[in-house]
């Protein structure tokens, strides 16, 4: 799957009624479908990480250091 253009990625944010961060990193990053999926996911809890560090420390907590902290407990 290749990369979104910018003018796709705001149809997208029309069509489907969610506003784009207004960080200019994160946006391109958004471009990327795996981002975008995860920023759509998250869009609700979303609403505090609007800058590029932000958006990847709340991924970084939801997601890398959730599933180490799993991956270290024992059954």
């Amino acid at each position: 799957i290749s990369n979104l253009t910018s003018k796709e990625l705001t149809e997208f944010s029309k069509t489907y009624k969610f506003d784009l961060p207004k960080d200019n990193k994160l946006c391109e990053l958004l471009l990327n479908p795996f981002y975008l999926n995860k920023y759509l996911q998250n869009y609700d809890k979303m609403k505090d990480a609007t800058s590029n560090f932000d958006f990847k420390q709340y991924l970084w907590n939801t997601q890398i250091a959730k599933s180490s902290s799993k991956l270290g407990k024992s059954s």
